[in-house]
């Protein structure tokens, strides 16, 4: 491990249980929290749905914390079911006293779903309204159906013009060759989180453009920061996995790659593997802390950090 990089050890840290499910027929999947008003006041969101098989209906929930995250209230529904449809993983930032939270829908679940984001306010950490969507672009890729899965990762960033950002990625589920492929995108939107525009990051990388099955490299999962030595630079942090799908396979495993813009996330460097000497990284999401650290959670295939 390099000298700049260190592992934070957890293991001895104190747990609470905030939510169970039953272990069989459903279960609780992506939590992330945000410091509502940076007093304390924590805001919890995951997502809970049945098992991981045939017809998905998902649900968003809620637990606040006003004691750092000492004790939680009893877990509720923020966003219910929709018929037919899988709320899944969402993401909560705090802006002062407002919370933005981006909420990704499936439409369906199979081989030609869709997916949108759904964007949620609030002013009190209570009453949340829709205030927006992110749609995906349907870019197509060589001859390949285009990109029908619009999912938003990280934090948002309010940028010094108003422009709001947020890492992301677009993924095809339309099963060319049983595969899906995946880019690593950045989420814009000008008008306050009511629409929002994708520029692509990393895109997929093919060994032969029409056919699927020959995908070498798949970014998804990406978290977007402001650093803060000059308040203008993004970067951003994506997981980009080996193989053919979301999964590392073909004995690639998947690495974290780093990504710097200078232009509001208008456009993206090339960007450069994280060295952690690990593969099958995954899920990063990007903190600094008030000495100045920068701290990278993620999941490791073996071992989570």
């Amino acid at each position: 491990t390099p000298a700049a990089v260190s592992v934070f050890d957890v293991s001895t840290t104190a747990v609470t249980k905030i939510s169970t499910d039953s272990g069989t027929q459903d279960y609780n999947v992506a939590p992330m929290a945000c410091d509502f008003n940076r007093t304390g006041r924590l805001v919890l969101l995951w997502g809970r749905r049945d098992q991981h098989a045939g017809t998905l209906v998902g649900e968003i929930m809620i637990s606040r914390s006003v004691d750092e995250g000492t004790s939680w209230s009893t877990p509720e529904v923020l966003l219910p079911a929709i018929s037919g449809k899988d709320r899944r993983d969402t993401t909560p930032t705090a802006f002062g006293n407002m919370v933005l939270v981006a909420a990704t829908v499936f439409d369906g679940w199979g081989t030609d779903d869709n997916c949108y984001t759904e964007i949620h306010r609030s002013y009190d950490a209570v009453t949340f309204t829709e205030i927006g969507t992110a749609q995906p672009s349907n870019a197509t890729v060589g001859t390949m159906l285009g990109y029908n899965r619009a999912v938003f990762n990280g934090a948002m960033q309010l940028l010094a013009d108003g422009t709001l950002v947020c890492g992301g990625f677009e993924s095809n589920s339309r099963q060319n060759s049983g595969q899906v492929f995946y880019r690593s995108v950045c989420w814009r939107s000008a008008d306050n989180g009511a629409t929002w525009s994708v520029v692509e990051i990393y895109p997929p990388t093919f060994g032969d453009d029409t056919n699927r099955a020959t995908i070498l490299r798949n970014p998804n999962e990406t978290c977007i920061i402001t650093d803060p030595d000059d308040g203008t630079t993004l970067v951003a942090f994506s997981r980009v996995s080996g193989g053919n799908g979301w999964t590392g396979d073909n004995g690639l495993g998947s690495e974290l790659r780093r990504f710097e813009s200078a232009d509001g996330g208008l456009t993206w460097d090339a960007g450069a593997a994280v060295e952690f000497a690990r593969w099958g990284q995954a899920l990063p999401y990007v903190q600094i802390l008030p000495d100045g650290r920068w701290v990278l959670p993620h999941r490791n295939s073996t071992l989570n950090h």
